[in-house]
């Protein structure tokens, strides 16, 4: 079961209830292959995901009918979908870029 829409605040608020109560995190190949890419592990993506200092600052985006959203830190983005009222599929994840 995928989610229905959830504006950035509703979506944020859902990701900390859920981080808080040990919810599954799956991960898809692409996003496993982008860790590897970056010198990144699942441990640095959950550890985003748990952050309090993490935020989703954009809308989401709609992708193969579910909707995408984008967890940020300075230097991580951890691009995410809510499955069900437990599960949380990684899609991808990426450095920041640093702006000169």
């Amino acid at each position: 079961m995928s989610y229905k829409r959830l504006n950035k605040n509703e979506a944020r608020k859902l990701l900390a209830k859920m981080m808080a109560n040990d919810c599954k995190i799956l991960f898809t190949d692409h996003a496993i292959k982008e860790l590897k890419n970056d010198d990144l592990d699942r441990v640095d993506a959950v550890n985003i995901l748990s952050s309090s200092a993490s935020k989703i600052i954009d809308e989401p985006e709609q992708k193969n009918g579910n909707w995408r959203y984008r967890v940020i830190t300075e230097k991580i983005c951890v691009v995410i979908e809510f499955k069900n009222v437990n599960g949380i599929l990684v899609i991808t994840v990426f450095k920041m870029k640093r702006s000169k």
